[in-house]
């Protein structure tokens, strides 16, 4: 947890060293590490798996996360996005952990950034981004 609460100071400094105020969240920081991190291992079959890893953990951060972001904020849309990609026109409704270590990541960004996590294995995607659609159609 400690990475995580120094990711976030430093990200937290940058912004009071160049804005003078704090205009992200946490919850805001975190979505977009764990994106960059299933982002960039793409080239064998051990990157493969550390980005289907890091994958699975930025998917389950954005439906548990979902409600923490301001409503019109770049992570919101990010958000709003690969979930509905990942939910696949509301056909799919949780994001299912494959690894214990994923739920003990998800449990440490949760407490950083102060987002309600019961340690559940399967995080149900926002009923906001499922409502979009109807028998598989956006509505």
């Amino acid at each position: 947890m400690r990475g995580i609460e120094k990711y976030v100071d430093e990200r937290k400094e940058a912004q009071l060293l160049v804005l003078g105020e704090v205009l992200d969240s946490p919850a805001n920081w975190i979505s977009d590490k764990l994106r960059s991190l299933f982002l960039i291992g793409w080239i064998d079959d051990e990157g493969r798996k550390r980005a289907q890893y890091f994958f699975e953990l930025s998917i389950a951060w954005d439906a548990l996360a979902y409600n923490s972001f301001p409503p019109h904020s770049g992570a919101a849309f990010d958000s709003r996005t690969y979930l509905s990609m990942y939910s696949d026109r509301g056909t799919i409704t949780s994001v299912k952990l494959s690894s214990p270590d994923q739920g003990k990541l998800l449990a440490a960004c949760a407490e950083v950034a102060s987002v309600p996590y019961k340690g559940q294995t399967e995080i149900p995607i926002p009923e906001g981004i499922l409502s979009r659609y109807k028998g598989g159609r956006l509505v």
